[in-house]
């Protein structure tokens, strides 16, 4: 299995999970300043215009609060842990139809050294009808206050939007970025944005942030040449039609050790390196650094990882992400944004570098387009620019059914054994198919194990083998038969689906012909069908009598008759001096057969010269006796042959 690589750095794996809404506010605290990071808010329909909503966010760790603590030692939030956020205003979900909630968050994931929890919430909520009045409902995360010593937005409450349409869409785009995302000091920096679960691109914007941050088609562009290391809070927002959802995170512009930063006054930036600097944002709390940046650049990108490919129920590809720092004697660690349900992360391997693998089985409901975001920090706070792989998952189709033959389906031989392949390829690697014949096959048909070939697509191929020798009695039989495939249905407990595909054939058998088995001869070919090796040596040209038939040769063992208007089977048996039984074993599809064949149909006949009939249907009875005595004389000459024979 191929594995993908991502070159990244992060601080700590993430995985997110869903409670629902308190109805009480709890007890409001801001006395030990603001504690929100980060916060997305995105919602998915479940039917009859109720949505539920899913709360991403990340706090302050150390906030001190009654309704803020939880069961590691000290009190502090550990993964599992629930609270209620509160500060010094209501952390609260409006819903846009005058309902509020006070979401309950569980925490699924935490960092002691860079001080922070992520913790995910959930609530489900019934519109009245699928607009506001033919606009979409705008609910709405807001409360009071973003952490402090940011360089813009500190202590500052936050309001996190989102358009609810039930008439275009179905769910809303959902924001995949990381809580921080870290760019450099000095220079232009662009960063691909990633939205999951739409199908159509989304529109970019920004809402509030740094100077010098815009959007450029999917990228984020910050150009911080003229800004020094700090965080800014900044609010992006992701449309596609007329649904948005908005996004508030942290910018972090992280200092560059290359760069000469001795007496820089902010927002002024008068190093000779960038001139002409004069930044409009106000210097209030922000202390400069006269020293020389500490650290070294985190080595990390991206190997040229195309999206990947999956299939509801499936395990899809690895992707192996690593990471490492020159910086000596410091440990590195991963951070992931938002991951989708299911999702999996190794161990870390090592200190520096490091690894880490990431799996996946998506369940079902979960096709569509899903991102996750990586960043890096080393143990001294280095930190990497985020980095993003996306996912493209499809439901699980069914397979698809051919036939391989290397001949005419409609061209079967009595006594001939001939094979083909029927194909079952799947667009999912990952599954398998069963195979068989539906119903009762004809007499004689087999289908053999089912066996993996590759037949030169992009999987290899469920290939069942057919084969049939029809019976000496089916000159003449023709049918439909019908092959059938189901894939599996995959993990998550078996709930992926049980698709089934089936394929019709027509099959016959062509009359008058037979095939010839191993060490056949003529007259052993001539007593299957009542006939002699003479009749067989007439209708096949045989060279001589005596020559050796081979495995497969194709003999004609009668002649073809097309049915004439007023022709009926004993009729046509007395003609040629057969049986209406005899033409029926020759034909199978007039087994059944009491009355007169379809003008112009074929038959196979075995006509016998002893036996039929003298005239036709035109001459009537012979005109004059010459035919008897030719048959006189025919008898005379073989009495005398006889008795030459007894005297010798």
């Amino acid at each position: 299995m191929r594995v993908f690589e991502v070159f990244v750095v992060l601080c700590a794996s993430v995985c997110v999970l869903a409670v629902v809404g308190a109805e009480q506010p709890p007890q409001q605290d801001g006395l030990n300043g603001g504690h929100f990071r980060f916060g997305t808010l995105s919602w998915k329909s479940i039917g009859e215009n109720t949505v539920r909503f899913t709360v991403d966010t990340a706090w302050r760790r150390d906030f001190s609060a009654v309704n803020f603590r939880g069961s590691a030692p000290g009190g502090f939030l550990t993964k599992g842990d629930t609270f209620r956020a509160n500060g010094l205003q209501s952390v609260l979900l409006d819903t846009g139809d005058s309902f509020i909630a006070y979401p309950k968050f569980t925490v699924t994931a935490y960092s002691v050294e860079e001080n922070w929890v992520q913790a995910v919430a959930t609530l489900e909520h019934k519109y009245a009808s699928s607009s506001n009045g033919g606009s979409p409902w705008i609910a709405r995360f807001k409360g009071c206050c973003r952490v402090s010593g940011l360089v813009t937005g500190g202590d500052l409450p936050w309001d996190i939007l989102a358009s609810v349409d039930l008439r275009t869409a179905s769910h809303s785009p959902v924001f995949t970025t990381l809580p921080v995302v870290s760019v450099t000091e000095g220079k232009s920096s662009s960063l691909l944005m990633q939205v999951s679960a739409t199908s159509e691109p989304a529109v970019f914007s920004v809402l509030s942030g740094p100077p010098g941050l815009g959007v450029s088609g999917s990228d984020l562009v910050l150009d911080a040449t003229c800004l020094l290391p700090g965080d800014f809070a900044a609010v992006l927002r992701a449309s596609v039609n007329t649904v948005y959802v908005d996004v508030t995170l942290l910018l972090r512009v992280s200092c560059s050790p290359g760069l000469n930063r001795t007496a820089l006054l902010w927002p002024h930036r008068n190093d000779g390196v960038h001139p002409g600097c004069n930044s409009t944002l106000p210097s209030t709390g922000v202390a400069t650094d006269s020293s020389e940046c500490i650290g070294a650049p985190m080595a990390w990108g991206v190997s040229n990882l195309p999206a990947v490919v999956g299939y509801e129920g499936f395990p899809v590809q690895s992707v192996s992400v690593y990471a490492n720092t020159s910086e000596a004697g410091a440990n590195v660690g991963f951070t992931y944004g938002p991951l989708p349900s299911g999702m999996r992360l190794s161990t870390i391997k090592g200190r520096n570098p490091v690894s880490m693998m990431v799996d996946w089985t998506p369940c079902v409901g979960m096709s569509g387009f899903h991102t996750v975001c990586v960043a890096a920090t080393s143990s001294s706070g280095v930190s990497s620019n985020q980095q993003c792989f996306s996912y493209i998952i499809h439901a699980e189709p069914p397979p698809a059914l051919s036939v391989n033959s290397s001949f005419n389906l409609k061209h079967f031989y009595i006594g001939r054994m001939l094979s083909f392949d029927v194909v079952a390829d799947e667009a999912n690697c990952g599954d398998t198919a069963k195979m068989g014949i539906i119903g009762v096959p004809p007499q004689g048909m087999t289908a053999g194990v089912v066996e993996y070939r590759s037949t030169g697509g992009a999987c290899d191929s469920a290939v069942m083998p057919v084969s049939w020798t029809p019976p000496n009695h089916f000159g003449g039989y023709s049918a439909r038969v019908c092959f059938f495939a189901t894939d599996s249905c995959g993990g998550c407990s078996c709930s992926g689906r049980e698709d089934t595909s089936s394929l019709c054939v027509d099959v016959a058998v062509v009359r008058c012909k037979y095939g010839v088995g191993l060490e056949q001869s003529l007259v052993e070919v001539a007593s299957i069908f009542g006939s002699d090796w003479i009749t067989l040596w007439n209708l096949n040209d045989a060279k001589h009598p005596d020559f050796v038939l081979y495995s497969g040769q194709v003999l004609s063992v009668g002649h073809i008759y097309r049915v004439s208007v007023g022709d009926n089977l004993q009729a046509i048996a007395e003609r040629f001096g057969s049986t209406v039984d005899t033409i029926k074993y020759l034909n199978y599809d007039l087994r059944n057969s009491s009355g007169a064949p379809a003008v112009d149909s074929e038959i196979c006949i075995i006509a016998n010269s002893c036996l039929g009939q003298i005239g036709n249907r035109f001459s009537g009875s012979p005109k004059d006796n010459s035919l008897d005595v030719w048959f006189r004389g025919v008898q005379s000459a073989y009495e005398r042959l006889r008795q030459d024979a007894g005297r010798g």
